[in-house]
């Protein structure tokens, strides 16, 4: 059986409590754009998925430049999130434990390195992720298993060596293509996710899982 040497982890409602911050602007801004589609659909719908990618979703016009709709995000998020990010309960805890214990971390995040920096700090977390690997180093955001093919790289390990921890159906489905294990954090674990582990709190989880 393969050792499991890192755990990659998804950051946004995984590690930080910070989606209804990213969906709240993301609403806002298609507003801009003649679509009202509410916080809440985002969060149930479009958990892990490159913002661009569900903005093409709904807005069709060709003409609009997606980096622009990014950077405008960017620039809003860098405002209200100084401050305003908690972690997800539990989060803390077990990521500090598990760097006891010898284990690699990383973020695989569909978020930008530059908001991910600001959460990491505001989480006091950032000298713990030995890499962090997000949409910007990648050709191919989730649910393509690019994010965490490349965090694996960069940890110098195998994807059979690692556990990626998500909240997002996009995370699981990612892992699952990059053969590497996977922890669900959802609502309900009645569903058809392809995890190994399902739970509803990062309390839940037994360390031994990771001594595989």
């Amino acid at each position: 059986m393969t050792k499991i040497k890192a755990i990659i982890w998804d950051l946004d409602g995984t590690v930080a409590d910070s989606m209804y911050l990213h969906t709240s602007v993301e609403s806002e801004l298609f507003k801009e754009y003649g679509r009202d589609i509410p916080y809440t659909y985002l969060m149930d719908n479009c958990r892990g998925i490159p913002f661009e990618k569900t903005f093409r979703k709904f807005v069709k016009d060709e003409s609009i430049n997606t980096v622009d709709i990014l950077k405008e995000k960017h620039e809003i998020l860098l405002k209200r999130a100084k401050g305003n990010i908690k972690e997800i309960l539990g989060a803390t805890k077990i990521i500090k434990e598990l760097n006891k214990r010898g284990f690699l971390q990383a973020i695989g995040s569909s978020g930008h390195h530059a908001i991910i920096k600001l959460e990491l700090e505001e989480l006091n977390l950032q000298n713990i992720f030995k890499v962090v690997s997000c949409v910007q180093d990648v050709e191919h955001g989730k649910p393509a298993p690019d994010i965490f093919i490349h965090a694996a790289k960069q940890l110098n390990v195998k994807a059979e060596e690692c556990i990626v921890i998500g909240d997002g159906h996009s995370d699981i489905i990612a892992a699952k293509a990059a053969n590497m294990k996977s922890i669900a954090l959802v609502e309900d674990t009645n569903n058809d996710w392809p995890a190994n582990l399902k739970v509803t709190k990062l309390e839940d989880i037994n360390l031994d899982f990771f001594n595989q």
